[in-house]
């Protein structure tokens, strides 16, 4: 078997080739706009997301995709002897798949509807779609060119796994990278997969050296920029009017080469008021103290905060090794067309 690979990106002869010119790349052109999809490219497939699910993922030689059974309406009885390595997706045919869309799409919404997947993914893709719209159009300088990122790791004890973003937005003009996590109501701020979490996990991203090439880690190739920079190429090999123009030959890492990342929380309200939701993300991001003198907030012993996790306050540049941003939205974010400079934004959580 050969190694993993553990880096996103495709070979862009082979995608011209091969997935250009398929049912599923027309199939996601026709439908792109009317249903808000998004194209995914990953380690060795291309991901088709509807409302943030993945609705089909496309292997090459990229004939037959895959779709997980739930969506595609296989019940599966549990009982003891069910294993735990039992399959979830099963492969399936272009025709059938074009057949079965609007089922597809139906058990997709009802998936979200019920409850059983967070309203963070719906919103996300609809903020990308937005935003990526309105680049095309030259309304905004950011392309959203990611999203669901997580890194790969070689095995179960390669440890360094940092790195998880919801969103990965690149500037247009001048390759600035903004790394966002976005988060949907103010349940969604504390808890095991809160803002802690991911103050704690892009820390440790920084500390690793795991956005460019770094001769801390020269054994490795597995770095975001590596990623960033075959994903605009596959997606520029796709699509001619892409708004990062490249030239398969020569675009490559070196365009980032003085670029820092930038990290984004972009938290929507939701059902809370913007300063109810602003002062939520204070007791999870400042020390108790803080909160009490600066913000009249009073903060039950218990909640684990940023500020004491790591030791010092992200919302201060260099007061260490992350500076973080937030940016609140109202409701769902159903007014922000610009995922990063959107002038409905509220920036001011200190």
């Amino acid at each position: 078997m050969g190694e993993k690979k553990l880096t996103r990106g495709l070979d862009c002869e082979k995608l011209e080739k091969c997935f250009k010119y398929s049912p599923w790349f027309k199939f996601y052109k026709e439908n792109k706009d009317k249903d808000e999809l998004f194209l995914g490219i990953r380690n060795n497939y291309v991901n088709i997301y509807y409302r943030g699910m993945s609705m089909a993922k496309v292997k090459s030689p990229f004939e037959n995709a895959y779709i997980a059974d739930k969506y595609a309406g296989i019940e599966k009885t549990k009982n003891k002897s069910t294993s735990k390595n039992e399959p979830t997706e099963h492969s399936i045919t272009y025709t059938k798949f074009e057949n079965d869309y609007e089922n597809i799409k139906n058990r997709i919404d009802k998936h979200i509807n019920d409850g059983k997947s967070l309203l963070e993914k719906d919103t996300q893709c609809k903020l990308i779609y937005r935003n990526n719209k309105n680049c095309y159009n030259g309304k905004s300088d950011w392309i959203c060119i990611d999203m669901e990122y997580a890194k790969q790791r070689k095995n179960q004890n390669d440890g360094d796994r940092y790195g998880r973003f919801d969103i990965i937005a690149v500037n247009v003009k001048n390759y600035r990278v903004a790394l966002i996590e976005l988060k949907v109501g103010r349940n969604s701020l504390g808890g095991e997969s809160g803002l802690r979490k991911h103050a704690k996990d892009w820390n440790n991203f920084l500390k690793n050296n795991l956005f460019n090439k770094s001769d801390k880690r020269k054994d490795r190739e597995d770095y975001l920029v590596k990623e960033i920079t075959n994903i605009i190429k596959n997606k520029a090999c796709l699509d001619s009017s892409f708004p990062i123009h490249v030239d398969k030959s020569d675009f490559d890492e070196k365009v980032f080469e003085n670029i820092e990342p930038e990290f984004y929380f972009l938290i929507c309200s939701g059902d809370s008021d913007i300063d109810s939701i602003k002062n939520t993300s204070r007791k999870y991001t400042f020390k108790a103290q803080i909160c009490q003198e600066k913000y009249g907030l009073k903060v039950d012993e218990r909640t684990k905060n940023i500020q004491d996790e790591l030791t010092y306050d992200i919302t201060e540049k260099g007061s260490g090794p992350l500076y973080c941003k937030f940016l609140f939205a109202k409701n769902n974010g159903e007014d922000i067309q610009d995922i990063i400079d959107d002038k409905s934004y509220e920036c001011d959580l200190r």
